[in-house]
């Protein structure tokens, strides 16, 4: 009775923060600017997404092996795809490298080599854009 309760609860909380979330969207308008899209630029769009993350997914399993963390591809690909949610859904990108911090020290890796691992890929990745926005000024 108590997990139907709590999950009553939760399921009530959601659906008001979802009102309170689009009560106010037009949703003639949207279907408006739906039906101008062109279905190649969406795909374009998501297969670049997808395709950052699988990269960043092997940059981080990489460099977890450096820090002396066992990451598996498989699950960095998932840790990151999840880590992409939670850099959506909060704000910053603080909530998506905690929340692979836990799911890499959860693993077996510890603590200290995951939030290692991941503050060294987000610098590797910080000094990446750096050098292509360098290299693109001149």
């Amino acid at each position: 009775m108590r997990k139907w309760a709590l999950f009553a609860l939760k399921f009530a909380v959601s659906a008001a923060l979802l009102y309170f979330a689009i009560r106010r969207i037009q949703v003639d308008m949207i279907g408006e600017r739906l039906k101008e899209l062109n279905p190649a630029w969406l795909i374009a769009a998501v297969g670049t997404g997808l395709l950052q993350t699988g990269l960043g997914a092997v940059r981080w399993q990489r460099i977890s092996g450096v820090c002396g963390g066992t990451l598996p591809q498989r699950q960095a690909l998932r840790f990151n795809m999840i880590a992409v949610f939670f850099n959506q859904v909060l704000p910053s990108t603080i909530g998506g490298d905690a929340a692979r911090i836990v799911l890499a020290a959860r693993t077996g890796n510890g603590w200290r080599k995951a939030a290692y691992s991941v503050l060294l890929d987000r610098f590797v990745g910080v000094l990446a854009l750096a050098m292509v926005v360098t290299a693109g000024l001149y």
